[in-house]
């Protein structure tokens, strides 16, 4: 059965010193010094120095000048009487669990053992970290590469592509639409769009991921993505098994090592699960009982691992058994994390394929619309041409043959907005004061919605005139308003 814990024993964040957000926000980024800190600390105590000659050692080896002044403190506090443990928890630079290890190392003579256990806790916990940003390197830089050349394109090439589209006086199908607004979009406020852009999706995943309140979300979509939430499952359960194992194995209370199990966890819904055990060891129940009364602990823990835990509680051998669970799912987090970029690489190459095919495709279309309106004009066109040059002879007073020709095919290159709008007044020539494009609004109005832009020199046919704003035709389906300033009549 379980040791009862008793208050000599146990450390929880309760008994942990309240830390300022200075002192925190100095110590973040610190993990490679805690790890060399902790790891020189143990060899040199093993050795058989004493803890302020260490802890002198390691100042003088350290080049943080942060961890530097949290060592003289460190010193002041050993000299002046204070415990090894006790004075790590008042730096807050230590998680609860490793405290626990040296309070009761220094309580049962085992300090130097304890401080070796807590070497090989850090030093895979670190390896576990390691899985979890080798295994999210490939797809973050995939989809990060993927954004900063879609940011590009539509900051840089859409606005070109956009003035070059308005300007063929063809119907655009809708994905061209949309890719030409994009454009305009990102031409006018691209300046102020891209940098709130970056920031909100930082912003967005600190909330999602990072901070304590809500990071549940991002725990929850990791814990439902393929192949991450398996990665997860066994990472944590490798933790479990050497963190809980090694605890126990200490001569720590099984409520104290739950506790700190739970605190050293990642995710919450681990968290709450650790919390229940401790709970329910603490009301005398079983293991075996403990996970029967927790909803869907199938789900956290496989019930085939559940069955060696209750089967090691039964034997009288559960710390061997647990830290031999964590040793077989260390085991399997590097097979999982070798697999997880096969796993994810079909997935990011649909996603990144579908951003190229819609870009060609914008692309595309309207040229292909454009060729296909080329051939209709051309096939209208033939029977005007066999009739210029019949072989009848020309009636007095007309136009030479060869003039008469002429001036049919130069009937034809006529917009064939022309010959839909027969009750047009007049052309006028796009000639914008000081730029290469001029505004198309909805209205006469310079508060009216812009439609779209309109190359310099382009020649349209116009219907009517409000207020010096002329009504052009664009195509045989689009129409709008440009001001008089950014035109001349053709005579």
């Amino acid at each position: 059965m379980f040791k009862k814990s008793h208050p000599g024993v146990e450390v929880s964040k309760q008994l942990i010193p309240s830390v300022s957000w200075q002192r925190r926000l100095a110590l973040f980024g610190q993990g490679k010094q805690k790890d060399y800190f902790v790891e020189n600390f143990a060899m040199l105590v093993a050795a058989g120095m004493d803890l302020v000659s260490a802890l002198d050692a390691l100042e003088k080896g350290v080049s943080s000048r942060t961890i530097k002044k949290l060592i003289i403190e460190m010193k002041a506090d050993i000299e002046a009487g204070a415990t090894l443990s006790a004075t790590l928890a008042g730096t807050g630079w230590f998680a609860p669990h490793i405290i626990a290890l040296v309070r009761t190392g220094e309580e049962a003579g085992t300090l130097v053992n304890n401080l070796a256990v807590i070497v090989e806790e850090q030093r895979k916990d670190s390896s576990f970290k390691s899985k979890l940003r080798s295994a999210s390197m490939y797809p973050l830089f995939v989809l990060g590469l993927a954004f900063v050349l879609g940011l590009g394109i539509a900051w840089f090439i859409l606005p070109r592509l956009s003035s070059v589209f308005v300007g063929l006086n063809v119907k655009l199908p809708l994905i061209t639409r949309l890719l030409i607004q994009v454009g305009e979009f990102m031409r006018i406020y691209g300046a102020t769009a891209v940098p709130l852009i970056i920031l909100a999706v930082m912003v967005m995943g600190y909330v999602i991921f990072v901070w304590t309140k809500t990071n549940f979300i991002g725990h929850w979509l990791l814990f439902h993505f393929p192949g991450v939430s398996r990665l997860l499952q066994e990472v944590e359960l490798a933790r479990f098994g050497y963190i809980l194992g090694t605890l126990l194995q200490a001569g720590l209370p099984a409520t104290v090592a739950l506790t700190t199990l739970a605190d050293a966890s990642t995710f919450r819904r681990y968290q709450r699960f650790y919390r229940h055990l401790k709970e329910r060891v603490e009301e005398g129940d079983s293991l075996q009982e403990a996970f029967v009364r927790f909803r869907h602990s199938g789900k956290l823990i496989p019930v085939p691992i559940q069955q060696m835990i209750i089967a090691g509680q039964q034997s009288g051998r559960l710390a061997k058994t647990i830290l031999d669970i964590g040793a077989i799912f260390e085991d399997k987090t590097e097979t999982t994390t070798k697999n997880i970029a096969v796993v994810l690489e079909p997935i990011l190459l649909v996603i990144v394929w579908l951003g190229v095919v819609a870009v060609a495709l914008s692309v595309i279309l309207p040229i292909y619309s454009l060729i296909g309106g080329l051939g209709r004009s051309n096939v209208d066109v033939a029977p005007t041409q066999q009739s210029v040059t019949s072989p009848e002879l020309p009636l007095a007073g007309a136009a030479p043959l060869s003039q008469t020709v002429t001036s049919s095919v130069s009937s034809t290159s006529v917009q064939p907005s022309a010959l839909i709008h027969s009750e047009a007044l007049g052309r006028l020539e796009v000639t914008p004061f000081g730029a290469p494009e001029a505004n198309i609004r909805k209205q006469p109005s310079l508060q009216a919605p812009l439609l779209t832009k309109v190359l310099a020199g382009g020649k349209y046919f116009y219907t009517e005139v409000q207020q010096k704003w002329y009504h052009v035709v664009l195509s045989s389906t689009s129409t709008g308003w440009i001001y008089f300033k950014n035109i001349k009549e053709i005579k």
